[in-house]
């Protein structure tokens, strides 16, 4: 890993003000005990930035972005004045509850020889700003912030051998403790960095869908089935949440076979660690209405959500696990079907 320059700001809350407080920064030397420290966050991006990311497409459907644009120019250009210009677009998209953060903006190479980039932000300290002289960021200062908050930042990370096609795709992370996904999404990702997840809600809640309903229409035991319907039926929680399958997965207590299982009906294993914001409304598309076939050649079915509801369950004969269904309600229409 070989890094060719830091540059550093100290960037206050400033969103909705008309007169923000200003952006002041530094160049950070290549040697010494801060680089070093930031040559480890440099060396390790590629592992903790794991939240893979795009920018936005304009208006118009094209690959043009501004904050794609602010990043190009600083890699191509890196110096205080390219670097301003990102500096004062988090300041715009900073509040006090975010607070004072310090900015650092790292290029250079990775191990393969590719260009690299990392954006990070660290919090600051509302009364650090009385320690500078309003004008100028010095070394020493950055350090000693940075020393109470090393391990507390957010982080993007970009790499490529083509800087206007690769930079295009990126990785984020918030190692901030008390950040949520949510929070990540629309300060970090959506607003300061106009990006998007790679995987989009409609696409990743698809995903999940289709994946389910294949695997209860495959040839698995009545037991297997219900464990992953009623899976189904529990992630409606964890509508508009930033979440992978995996999670959901891990959080519902799905059993490893049966997260195995599901997971074989993905395209793609690894598409079970991707980020996305869960949809209920698109996935319940796809696995809308549960359905029972009993021995007696009866079918019972109903919207997935309210099956417990439509149907009262009724244990008659353990041994044999029969069971007695009742349902009432006025009768609005009947059909005949050639088949299930």
């Amino acid at each position: 890993m070989n890094i060719s320059n830091i540059q550093s700001f100290l960037v206050p809350p400033g969103k909705g003000m008309a007169t923000p407080p200003d952006v002041i920064g530094t160049e950070i030397p290549t040697t010494g005990r801060l680089f070093n420290m930031l040559q480890k966050i440099f060396t390790e991006g590629e592992n903790e930035c794991n939240i893979p990311i795009m920018f936005k497409k304009s208006d118009e459907g094209l690959q043009q972005n501004d904050v794609h644009e602010m990043l190009i120019n600083f890699f191509e250009t890196p110096k205080q004045s390219t670097g301003m210009a990102i500096a004062k677009h988090l300041r715009s998209f900073t509040t006090n509850k975010s607070k004072l953060g310090l900015l650092f903006l790292i290029s250079g190479k990775n191990e393969q020889g590719d260009d690299k980039f990392i954006v990070s932000r660290f919090p600051a300290e509302e009364g650090v700003i009385a320690d500078t002289d309003q004008a100028h960021l010095k070394v020493e200062f950055i350090e000693r912030i940075f020393m109470k908050s090393s391990r507390l930042y957010k982080a993007a990370l970009y790499y490529g051998t083509n800087l206007r096609l690769h930079f295009w795709y990126g990785y984020a992370t918030d190692k901030q403790v008390n950040s949520s996904a949510n929070d990540i999404a629309q300060y970090w990702i959506h607003d300061f960095l106009s990006s998007d997840y790679r995987t989009t809600s409609k696409e990743g809640s698809r995903r999940l869908g289709i994946a389910l309903k294949a695997v209860t229409n495959s040839d698995l035991s009545i037991s297997d089935k219900q464990k992953l319907i009623s899976f189904g039926v529990l992630v409606s929680g964890y509508d508009k949440q930033i979440i992978t399958i995996e999670r959901m997965m891990n959080e519902l207590n799905l059993g490893t076979e049966m997260k195995q299982v599901l997971i074989s009906h993905l395209s793609d294993p690894d598409l079970a660690k991707e980020t996305f914001e869960f949809n209920s409304d698109e996935f319940f598309k796809y696995v809308s209405y549960k359905l029972i076939e009993l021995d007696n050649k009866a079918i019972l079915m109903a919207p997935s959500k309210e099956f417990k509801n439509c149907f009262h369950k009724e244990l008659i004969d353990e041994y044999e696990r029969k069971y007695r269904f009742t349902s009432e309600g006025s009768i609005i229409d009947e059909k005949l079907r050639a088949r299930k």
